[in-house]
This record gives structure tokens, sequence and C-alpha cells, in this order.
């Protein structure tokens, strides 16, 4: 596991239920040095590996890093459609900071082939800094967005675009339809497969999860009990 943008690695335990560090430990790249410090302190050195990196395409750029109220929002982009959808998020600091590939960042030794990125809009770059090292990976969980919250942001269509090529396609997504962004999952398309009734499903759950208002009251138990008998086929 890769965690690109870790802010407090809130989801360690998460990812050491589920097994992600019983080969290797688990990866974290955060960009914000005094909270890379905390984790360095705080994880298990034998389940967890930190590094302080401002994950980008290109070594050694010299750029500004907007640091919000929120932490989690703070970005190398400024804020855009962002300051309308969250009023209350403001930028309190803003400090230069030099960029790091992540082929570069990366010790040759570590090993992953899931990618979590968290990184407010820079989610393209740094896929375009793993270089090579893209070839382990079979699944990328990242940030998504429909609207330009960040100035200058990739925008999901055309993270699809530049997935695609690389092999990838998204297989889920989970939109916030009022701030116009989401949490999307991108599958190597030479290990997904899916067959004829977990496709079903997946439909039927796209249904259920966009079509909510158009549907009327009266089928939603009808629609239920369907998906309970696929999901108990499978």
């Amino acid at each position: 596991m890769l965690h690109v943008g870790a802010h407090e690695a809130e989801e360690v335990d998460e990812y050491i239920a589920n097994g992600f560090a019983k080969s290797a430990p688990i990866i974290w790249v955060e960009a914000q040095a005094g909270l890379a410090d905390i984790l360095i302190n705080r994880l298990d050195s034998t389940e967890n590996k930190v590094y302080c990196a401002v994950a980008w395409n290109v070594d050694g750029e010299t750029k500004t890093f907007n640091i919000t109220s929120k932490s989690a929002s703070s970005s190398l982009f400024d804020l855009d459609e962002h300051k309308e959808q969250y009023p209350e998020i403001d930028i309190v600091q803003k400090i230069e900071v030099t960029t790091s590939r992540l082929d570069s960042t990366l010790s040759t030794s570590d090993t992953f082939d899931f990618v979590v990125l968290d990184i407010q809009g820079a989610e393209s770059q740094a896929i375009e800094g793993l270089g090579k090292r893209i070839d382990s990976v079979n699944w990328i969980f990242t940030e998504v967005s429909k609207r330009e919250l960040y100035a200058g942001a990739t925008l999901y269509k055309e993270l699809d675009s530049q997935l695609s090529k690389l092999g990838f396609r998204r297989v889920f997504t989970a939109w916030d339809r009022r701030a116009g962004w989401g949490d999307a999952l991108y599958a190597r398309s030479s290990t997904y497969k899916v067959s004829l009734r977990q496709f079903m499903l997946i439909q039927l759950s796209r249904i259920l999860r966009f079509g909510r208002s158009y549907i009327p009251n009266a089928a939603f138990p009808a629609l239920v009990k369907i998906k309970r008998l696929m999901m108990g086929s499978l």
C-alpha cells in the first residue's frame, strides 16, 4: 500500500485490519513536514514507513504550498470553487516547497500494488511521478472532481483519459453530488474481471445511488430485494 497525502494517517487502523501491512510496510507520503514528523514518531515502524515529500511530476521544482484552516484541504493549488463550496475554509499560510517525483522519493525496496491519492488536485502529476513504478500497480483509489475546486487541478474526465492510457479503468465512484467531488477506484483492466451477475449488481447499485431522487418510493422495496437476491447468488 502506498498512500500519498497521509495527513494524520487516519486510515492506518483500517489498512492494518485488512492486512495491508502483512507482507510489507504501508508507505505514507506527506508534504507537510510537521505532520510527517508526527507520523514518524507515532506509527509503528515495523508496519509503516513515512516519507516527507511534495509529490509532483518533476524533481526540484520550487512551488508555493497553501496551508488551509482545515489542514486536510491544503494544496499546491490555489482555492477556486472550493471557496464557494466551503467558505469556512481559508488559506492561513503559504510556504515554499520543493517538489519530488515519487519514483525518486521511494526506495527501490518499497513494494506496493495499491495506491491511494489524497492530495487535493495534484493526482495527475503524482501519477506521472511514479514513472515505471506504475507498472506494478493494480489499484488506484483517489479523489476526483467534476468542478475546479482548486485552480488548474485535473478534473475526473482528464484523469480517466490519463489512466486509461496506462491500462486502468474507473470501476467505482462515490460522488458528493452537492459539492461535485468524490472518491474513485481505478483498476488495471487486465486484472479486473466481473461476471455477468456482478456486472448487473454494479449497474443496479449505480441506479440506486445516482437515481435515488427519480425512483418512486414504491419501487425501492422490490429493487432492494432484487439486489439482496443477486448478492446471495454471487
